[in-house]
């Protein structure tokens, strides 16, 4: 009888996640139909087709390849049989977000709550603007959020005794928190620093040193391996940190995509208050559950622990990872962090004192959290959070399909087109195929760029009129290429900001003192 029930129960949130799968699935077209679909979501959806078209863009990229838990499972999902009707990206942050929205409902319903009262509650969890922005950003973006829960439940399940299971469950979860995005990086490391708070004092008193070497060990050996198959791979152990950073600050040091950084990078005293008043006005629940939990016993899965300090110390991982990312230039807005914040959320609706209006407290927190993170949208919004935000109220924002169709298209029956995957995903995605692109595990590429002189039949540049063209590598190693062209090569496609050049045959190679002056810019006599 009780296996019936369990089974059923299993069944009960089978189907709630199914359901919500196809909630989130049609939210996410609801926002492609509006003209909005964030870079992050294209590039594991992208990535993943290469890796199996592309056979020298898998060489080693299954071992390199930064945040890689995004791109495993794209690659999954662009392995089953089910054709690409839909971008391997969205498919995954559907099934996360429906996923994990159906473990809240049902953690709610063992903690108590009727099925008014979790419905409430996980339907307010669930449209936090935070939360809603992670979906439509990126798989990894709400894999982030999702581990971020788990880490939070582990550190409570060790509150309630420092057993080996809870210390495995808690040290096995930070390596994966550190490889879903850079927010989930940063929020790990962060983790480390107040690992204290999770374990009870006399589990300390015992063996401090034995605590932190089972709760730390899996994350550093983890990462140590990552770097060594980038050394193996790269012969550079840190190329993933320094990939990582250049999304955000390019060649040079200037900072092209993220305002955040652009205010506040020089100075980390300034970045502090902005973020705390961020935090507190968009996540109140977390902050009214440390205060109603810090001196109270109260029951986490059918036994009594005090989970206040472990709560705190969750939230000061937050709140020291955003400075921490600052100093190092790797956040394009806090919004990211917020999105954390929101899936520490149903840790709170958990383990509130039970009592009448148990439901009511923890509804309300989340409403005013709610109008704080829209606020917080409003007064420090990058560009893309904006247009996010319009899709997403039914009004369509400014399409970047049109120039990536048309560039899909030129380059549709190409081969050997030199090509910067990521300033072109969208594009690579429309064309259907990485067959026949020289992207930047080619050699050609490689010995474009090493040597300054172009080895491809065909070269695709973009201009850098927006930001996020300032880092494509081409444009970065060709500085001129856009405007002037390169010796030997002929301008083949001129629209929307892009330009193709091919390589002219040896019969129609220009005279060299006419190329030498083309080269140099000078102006060329024609007689």
């Amino acid at each position: 009888m009780r296996i019936a029930a369990a089974l059923l129960r299993r069944l009960e949130t089978l189907s709630l996640a199914s359901a919500l799968f196809a909630v989130a699935l049609g939210y996410l077209m609801h926002l492609e139909l509006m003209g909005y679909q964030g870079q992050g979501m294209l590039w594991p959806s992208v990535a993943a087709m290469l890796t199996i078209d592309n056979p020298d863009y898998a060489s080693g990229r299954l071992a390199v390849v930064f945040p890689p838990l995004a791109f495993y499972g794209s690659l999954l999902v662009d392995l089953l049989p089910l054709g690409r009707p839909v971008p391997s990206g969205v498919v995954l942050a559907a099934v996360v977000a429906g996923m994990l929205v159906a473990s809240w409902y049902r953690a709610l319903r063992l903690a108590g709550y009727s099925v008014a009262e979790a419905c409430l509650v996980v339907a307010l969890m669930a449209v936090q603007p935070p939360f809603l922005w992670a979906i439509a950003e990126a798989p990894a973006a709400i894999l982030s959020v999702a581990s971020m829960y788990g880490c939070g439940r582990a550190a409570f399940q060790l509150r309630v005794g420092a057993s080996v299971v809870s210390k495995t469950r808690l040290a096995l979860l930070l390596p994966v928190l550190a490889f879903t995005d850079v927010a989930g990086m940063v929020v790990a490391f962060s983790l480390v620093l107040v690992l204290a708070g999770f374990v009870q004092q006399r589990d300390l008193l015992r063996s401090v040193r034995g605590t932190y070497v089972i709760l730390v060990f899996p994350l550093v050996f983890v990462m140590g391996a990552f770097i060594w198959g980038n050394w193996l791979f790269l012969s550079d152990g840190l190329a993933w940190t320094r990939e990582v950073a250049s999304r955000f600050v390019g060649p040079e040091g200037q900072i092209v995509i993220s305002p955040w950084l652009r205010e506040y990078m020089g100075d980390l005293s300034r970045c502090i208050l902005p973020w705390l008043f961020m935090l507190v006005i968009a996540c109140p629940v977390l902050f009214l559950g440390t205060a109603a939990l810090w001196e109270r016993a109260v029951m986490v899965e059918g036994q009594v622990a005090r989970v206040g300090p472990a709560l705190f110390s969750l939230v000061l991982a937050i709140a020291f990872a955003v400075p921490m990312a600052t100093m190092f230039g790797l956040v394009s807005h806090p919004y990211a962090y917020l999105a954390l914040g929101c899936g520490l959320a149903p840790l709170v609706a958990l383990t509130w004192p039970a009592g009448p209006l148990r439901s009511a407290a923890v509804a309300s927190a989340l409403l005013f959290g709610m109008m704080g993170s829209s606020l917080c949208a409003s007064l420090w919004a990058p560009p893309d959070l904006l247009r996010w935000r319009t899709a997403m109220f039914g009004t369509p924002v400014p399409r970047q399909i049109e120039t990536s169709a048309a560039l899909a298209r030129f380059l549709a029956d190409k081969d050997g087109v030199m090509i910067d995957e990521r300033t072109a995903a969208r594009a690579i995605l429309l064309r259907g195929t990485g067959v026949g692109l020289d992207l930047t595990s080619h050699p050609r590429f490689a010995i474009s760029i090493t040597t300054g002189h172009l080895a491809s039949p065909y070269v695709a540049v973009p201009n850098a009129s927006h930001d996020e063209n300032a880092l494509d590598r081409v444009r970065r190693r060709f500085g001129t290429l856009f405007d002037r062209g390169a010796s030997g090569y002929s301008l083949v496609y001129d629209q929307l900001g892009w330009r193709v050049y091919a390589r002219l045959q040896p019969e129609e190679q220009p005279p060299a003192g006419i190329a030498a002056a083309r080269d140099a810019g000078r102006p060329v006599l024609v007689r």
